[in-house]
């Protein structure tokens, strides 16, 4: 129980800088300020949407735009600090510390999701607090709420299947965290840049997770978003097994 305890304190510390503790207070006032000024905002137009009674009105208006800089917040996290949590390992080799601790690098890799997970969910934890205030004096759309959940549950897994797997690849911190920025950029201008033919489009907008991001945010769950996060736990799994195995 000691040795599970002083890995998660190595995750822990190993991630957790001050630059991203930094970070994290800023995101946390940053989410503080707007959903105060969206409350201040919602008080003159509170009249019209009660008459109206449009719940996903209220919902998209008042929630759409700050869970899309959710979305890119988590992103934006995962380029600049989980893209290098493999990589430090071998930079300051560390990882060669552990060839058969508590189970060896497979077991380290979970208490590095798990450790990501907890950081990554601190971001949109104060998103949920804004909701939950905001929702004493206005209804929202219940159905478009959940996907707005589902939306940064998919970022965050992605993110960290990404990053990970990038990681393990390159074992370079600015390498990773480059390669990480440019394959998020990429998903999310390819699918506009291209507009024929039908075939390649469909299939671009089914690799990129915004644009399966875009159907949860309008309260979406379709049967292809669901083959997408399966095919892709297995994708990103594989590889990093198999690059595990080839710098072992």
């Amino acid at each position: 129980m000691m040795h599970k305890k002083n890995l998660l304190y190595k995750e822990y510390y190993l991630q957790a800088s001050l630059l991203s503790l930094g970070m994290l207070t800023l995101i946390w006032t940053i989410f503080a300020l707007y959903f105060l000024a969206a409350f201040q905002e919602y008080q003159h137009l509170a009249p019209q949407l009660a008459q109206l009674e449009n719940r996903r009105g209220a919902t998209q208006m008042l929630l759409l735009p700050v869970n899309q800089l959710v979305i890119w917040i988590i992103i934006t996290w995962s380029v600049f600090f989980a893209a290098r949590t493999i990589s430090q390992e071998y930079q300051w080799q560390t990882i060669t510390l552990y060839p058969k601790y508590l189970g060896g690098f497979f077991y380290q890799i979970i208490f590095k999701i798990i450790v990501l997970i907890i950081i990554l969910t601190t971001l949109i934890i104060s998103f949920w607090f804004g909701v939950a205030w905001l929702s004493q004096g206005t209804q929202f759309d219940n159905g478009l709420l959940i996907g707005f959940l589902a939306s940064q549950i998919l970022t965050i897994a992605y993110a960290i299947g990404l990053s990970l797997t990038i990681s393990i690849i390159l074992k370079q911190n600015t390498s990773a965290s480059m390669c990480c920025a440019i394959i998020w950029l990429l998903w999310w201008l390819l699918p506009l840049l291209f507009n024929s033919p039908a075939s390649l489009v469909a299939m671009l907008q089914w690799l990129s997770p915004f644009a399966h991001n875009d159907l949860l945010m309008q309260g979406q769950f379709t049967l292809q978003t669901l083959i997408f996060i399966i095919l892709h736990i297995i994708f990103f799994l594989s590889l990093i097994y198999y690059y595990q195995q080839e710098n072992h």
